[in-house]
């Protein structure tokens, strides 16, 4: 799960891999405000012959803001089993349930970070090109895109610097 200023987020599955229910609870963690099943992503339309045990796409990482679920699904192998269909952020309206836009797929393996109109988020994998993403928060389209030595691992905001954990490498950008 995730602790947020005014809210917790769960994730619940077969096992820690294979994650599709999401729980949010109030900050309080005394009433379950949203309850999410998001079994229908976890397959992709095609998946490459024999590589289906290892293509299911769990929700990986969640934030809420303004009443908004900001969430990634894919699978952890490569994306040509999927026919490179993975690794999405999707924005979920809580009030009516609505998707409001689903990103291009491989945009999303890591966590991400919501900073003021954008979201900050990275992809990569073994033997597969490595990039962090600027999305617009609004409608998901790519606003930039920046190549990566290696896939990243950890994203994260301090105060106005961004730190990204790749493989084998650290980076570090001013956000002013």
């Amino acid at each position: 799960g995730f602790k947020y200023e005014n809210a917790d987020i769960y994730f619940y599955g077969k096992n820690f891999s294979e994650s599709s229910l999401v729980i949010v609870t109030d900050k309080d963690k005394k009433r379950i405000e949203h309850c999410l099943d998001f079994s229908a992503f976890s397959y992709a339309p095609r998946t490459a012959p024999g590589d289906e045990d290892f293509v299911y796409q769990s929700v990986n990482w969640a934030i809420i803001e303004n009443e908004i679920l900001y969430i990634s699904h894919g699978h952890n192998t490569y994306a040509y089993s999927s026919y490179g269909l993975n690794a999405y952020i999707s924005a979920i309206d809580l009030h009516e349930y609505k998707i409001l836009w689903t990103s291009e797929p491989l945009t999303c393996n890591s966590n991400f970070e919501l900073i003021d109109s954008s979201i900050i988020c990275g992809y990569g994998f073994t033997d597969e090109s490595d990039y962090l993403y600027v999305l617009n928060k609004q409608n998901g389209r790519r606003n930039a895109t920046y190549h990566l030595s290696s896939g990243p691992g950890y994203i994260i905001r301090k105060n106005k610097r961004l730190f990204v954990r790749t493989y084998n490498k650290n980076y570090e950008f001013s956000l002013e």
